[in-house]
């Protein structure tokens, strides 16, 4: 007997073996659980992205955030890691720093969650100063052979608050001539 929480999946009788009810049992896919259980974190990162900004200051979001952070760097299919971006974007915080750094670095994530996480870490740094980790893996977008990414990098920059030698690292490192 197989449990799959308290469901039952299937039944084999001990005695004697019935080969059919084997192949039976064997052949039922947990697929229909899978697509439920991911479209209610796909619903549930969304919701999280609505949140208005008014309500991040006096609201803990901070275990929400760490399993945003854990959504972001899994293999879970793009659009829920976009959706897990999206709310990252309302509620991220410092804290989501080294995994938005990872996702933006990694070159075999989609060209959309890249951006998505040059976005949040722009959000997130706004008007501040930019960690030199954070910094250092924008500057190094502006070499991605997407468009897209090194805009991404570009906007993020500029929402931070650069330092005069971060500021010239931008301007002589990547100029276009």
């Amino acid at each position: 007997k197989e449990l799959l929480g308290t469901k039952v999946q299937g039944f084999i009788p001990a005695e004697p073996l019935d080969v059919e009810a084997v192949k039976n049992a064997a052949s039922q896919s947990l697929n229909d659980d899978q697509k439920r259980a991911l479209a209610v974190s796909k619903a549930a990162c969304a919701a999280l992205a609505m949140v208005h900004p008014a309500h991040t200051s006096y609201a803990n979001y901070s275990d929400a955030e760490g399993a945003l952070d854990n959504v972001i760097t899994s293999e879970k299919p793009d659009d829920i890691r976009l959706a897990a971006l999206g709310a990252l974007k309302m509620i991220g915080s410092v804290k989501s720093t080294a995994a938005l750094v990872t996702v933006f670095k990694e070159t075999a994530n989609a060209t959309p969650v890249r951006v998505g996480a040059a976005q949040a870490l722009g959000k997130i740094f706004a008007g501040t100063a930019a960690p030199a980790e954070v910094f250092d893996a924008l500057l190094g977008g502006f070499a991605d052979e997407a468009q897209d990414v090194r805009k991404a990098a570009g906007i993020a920059l500029g929402e931070m608050m650069l330092t005069d030698e971060q500021k010239n690292a931008v301007l002589t490192g990547y100029r276009v001539e």
